[in-house]
This record gives structure tokens, C-alpha cells and sequence, in this order.
């Protein structure tokens, strides 16, 4: 059984420089089929502030630089996700713990990426 690998050295990416910052956690491998859950820690702001936080979105750069947008969740909990991985996401947060999560079903190698979360603000 081969492994798939994620790795995310670089968590931040913010929209604007601000005090606000994400980062995001999650494991380095996942085995095929697996699920991959992502969490988007926000600091600096509260998640559900929607003067000073936009939205958290989760992102993934492949080999070769090209971006893909996988799903974001504003401040007031609307949420928007990649029509293709539509039915493999699952995105949510918790808002004691001011985190959002993204859960990606059914992991194959084509999955492979670097993982990122970024925060958009209101300024």
C-alpha cells in the first residue's frame, strides 16, 4: 500500500497583512481512501467577527505551482465549496476553540499537495 504524502511548512497565507493570522495543522501522510482533516487555527481575531475576518479558506498548491481552491467558510458560517470535490468535502468549525476544519474523503495520490488555510479580511 503506498502513502500519500502533505506536508504544510508554510500555514499562513493572509489576504493582506494584518494582526490577524491562521495556521493550520494537520498530518504529514495519509494512506489511500483515507480521510484528511485539516484545522485553520485564526488568532488575533474571532472567527465569527465578521468586521475584522472575512472568510477562512482552505487552498492546495500541486507540483508545478497550480493552485486550487477547495472550499471557505465566512463569518457568519456560509460556506462555499469546490463543485468538482464537492461531494468529498466536509467543512465546519468550532467556535470555542476559534478553528475551522476541512475533512477531504477518499484520498488518492492524484491528493497529493501541499495544504494550506488563509484568512480574508474586512478592511
Amino acid at each position: 500500500m503506498s502513502l500519500i504524502f502533505f506536508f504544510s511548512f508554510i500555514p499562513v497565507l493572509p489576504c493582506v497583512l494584518s494582526q490577524v493570522t491562521v495556521s493550520l495543522s494537520a498530518p504529514e501522510f495519509v494512506k489511500p481512501l483515507e480521510k484528511l482533516k485539516l484545522v485553520c487555527k485564526v488568532s488575533g481575531a474571532l472567527i465569527t467577527d465578521g468586521s475584522k475576518i472575512h472568510s477562512v479558506d482552505f487552498i492546495r498548491q500541486f507540483s508545478g505551482s497550480r493552485l486550487e481552491s477547495l472550499a471557505h467558510m465566512n463569518y457568519a458560517a456560509g460556506t462555499g465549496l469546490n463543485p468538482a470535490l464537492q461531494s468529498r468535502l466536509t467543512i465546519s468549525r468550532n467556535t470555542m476553540k476559534n478553528e475551522a476544519y476541512l475533512e477531504i474523503s477518499g484520498m488518492t495520490v492524484q491528493d497529493t499537495a501541499m495544504y494550506y488555510c488563509a484568512q480574508c479580511l474586512i478592511i
